[in-house]
């Protein structure tokens, strides 16, 4: 498996992370590090992150010195988890971005992934991000035909 890095910007939600995202993902994140960009939420919600950090040991808080806001919290979330790589000679092979309420629903993601990535060689070359689509319903599972693929699903 390739090596990859979640990165979540988060204000003021962290119950999602446990309570909504580890519950209803059957997705394994132990298998990959999470690093987490606070775009100053308040005190208590920074406890409950310092909590998570202290929980689960592939969780990281790259900002926690962070005491105002940025103009652009999404943007400065992708410099920030980059510097914490750079700083701390983690290396990558790719920067998952995902927001607080979205997550894998396919248990061999990560495998699903690997391959995606291994059959369409452009992706490692030239492509710089890559993005999901998230606006089906998907409480009756994955809503795709054979040559039909969801958009954004791998």
């Amino acid at each position: 498996m390739r090596n990859y890095v979640i990165s979540y910007c988060v204000k003021n939600q962290y119950e999602m992370i446990e309570e909504f995202t580890f519950k209803n993902s059957p997705v394994n994140f132990d298998e990959v590090k999470i690093l987490i960009f606070d775009d100053n939420s308040v005190q208590e919600q920074k406890d409950k992150l310092k909590n998570l950090c202290n929980k689960y040991e592939n969780i990281d808080w790259v900002n926690p010195d962070v005491d105002s806001d940025v103009p652009n919290p999404v943007v400065s979330s992708f410099k920030c988890v980059d510097d914490y790589l750079i700083k701390n000679k983690i290396d990558v092979d790719w920067i998952l971005f995902f927001e607080n309420d979205c997550f894998p629903f396919q248990k061999d993601f990560w495998k699903r992934f690997d391959e995606t990535l291994n059959k369409h060689k452009f992706l490692k070359e030239k492509v710089g991000t890559i993005g999901f689509s998230s606006y089906q319903n998907f409480s009756n599972g994955l809503n795709r035909l054979e040559g039909s693929p969801t958009i954004g699903r791998v």
